[in-house]
């Protein structure tokens, strides 16, 4: 644990709407990536979802019913 106070802090950015700038540019190019993959890919990034989904349940420990 790092007790130092700009420990996780993102000093970058100047204001508010410089981050939400930056925020966005990213948003954007990220969508016009998503908007260059196959159909393939995108199943693949979903069935690689599912299981990350399934991997994480199956960890949970199991409560017991009320009652």
């Amino acid at each position: 644990m790092n007790d130092d106070a700009e420990y996780g802090v993102d000093s970058r950015y100047k204001n508010n709407l410089e981050r939400e700038s930056e925020a966005t540019t990213l948003m954007e190019a990220r969508i016009g990536r998503m908007k260059l993959l196959t159909k393939d890919q995108v199943m693949r990034a979903k069935l690689m979802q599912l299981k990350l989904k399934m991997e994480e349940y199956i960890k949970k420990p199991l409560r017991k019913p009320s009652g």
